[in-house]
């Protein structure tokens, strides 16, 4: 099978490499997404049976960020159309408010995206791209992923010695990303909204304390409190088709072991 990544440097990237060793990737340019014209031009040569849409911007001004992430969703979404790839779509907890109505929760496949930051509405426009133009894509939500190259929240939490304690979600590893996303490949007919992160939820700083534990620095991570906020997923569609996710302890757990190996 014959992949195309529009973000063939990233962590998620290596992973997915990792994970889907074995197939045929191929890649363009990163800002081939901003193009429809040569995005299409490059995947009807390429001619995949799949491409996963990748690239995003996070940080930046408003209108560069829904040109990334919702154009460039567009584009993925056009070019899988003509080419009869099968297309995989990135997506973000972040598209949900943060703040649910209730305590304890996780959001759920089937909740409506109320998002409050740009990055955050930028993916929802971008999920809505995906599914008006090729609804047979798989969107993959996921959130407080963590790699070896990228500073995440977890490295940034130890370097500056605090973390917030207010804030909920799924530390989940690139590594466990990607292998969901190889269980999903094999399953042609799934389709539309699937959530992927690592079991059960925590805040920043018990994750941040627990990596500082398992490295063995002897350093202290602070407690920091904000507005308590919830960026927590339910995975509904994988638990009902018999796949799970580690503990997002253990997922931290066997991170740091190869890390450090």
């Amino acid at each position: 099978m014959k992949i195309w990544l529009t973000d063939g440097k990233g962590e998620l990237a290596a992973a997915l490499k990792w994970s889907l060793a074995g197939h045929d990737f191929a890649e363009g340019e990163t800002e081939a997404v901003l193009d429809d014209g040569k995005l299409a031009g490059q995947i009807l040569e390429a001619m995949p049976d799949m491409i996963i849409h990748n690239a995003e911007l996070k940080t930046g001004e408003r209108e560069e960020l829904f040109r990334w992430n919702e154009e460039g969703a567009r584009n993925a979404a056009l070019a899988a159309k003509m080419s009869g790839a099968r297309l995989f779509y990135i997506s973000t907890a972040e598209v949900f408010s943060g703040e649910p109505p209730r305590q304890p929760w996780a959001w759920g496949e089937m909740d409506i995206p109320r998002p409050q930051t740009n990055y955050g509405a930028s993916k929802a426009a971008g999920e809505q791209m995906v599914q008006m133009i090729c609804p047979e894509a798989t969107i993959v939500r996921t959130g407080w992923i963590y790699g070896k190259q990228d500073k995440d929240f977890i490295k940034a939490a130890l370097e500056g010695g605090d973390a917030d304690d207010s804030e909920r979600g799924n530390p989940t590893s690139v590594k466990t990303v990607a292998e969901a996303i190889r269980f999903l490949t094999v399953h042609p007919d799934v389709s539309g909204i699937v959530h992927v992160s690592a079991e059960d939820q925590c805040t920043r700083y018990e994750a941040a304390k627990l990596a500082a534990e398992l490295l063995g620095t002897g350093r202290e991570v602070r407690r920091r409190e904000s507005a308590a906020k919830c960026w927590a997923l339910k995975k509904s569609v994988l638990n009902v088709m018999g796949y799970r996710t580690p503990k997002w302890q253990d997922d931290l757990s066997e991170f740091i072991r190869e890390e450090q190996s």
